[in-house]
């Protein structure tokens, strides 16, 4: 990949530059739906991830 695909792909908002990578970790999520009343259940990953912005640095936690 060139740095032109690369930056393409950044500004469409298909990767995300990261600061600095503190773990990962999948949970059992749920909801029910309210039309049937079932119960639906999913694993969701969780990331957790530092970035630079401005003047500060901030957490942010990306739901997959």
């Amino acid at each position: 990949m060139t740095t032109k695909e690369l930056l393409k792909h950044v500004l469409q908002g298909f990767l995300v530059l990261v600061g600095d990578y503190r773990g990962s970790h999948a949970e059992m999520a749920g909801y029910v739906n309210k039309k049937t009343g079932q119960a639906i259940q999913y694993v969701r990953g969780i990331h957790v991830v530092e970035c630079f912005f401005y003047d500060r640095v901030d957490r942010v936690l990306l739901y997959e």
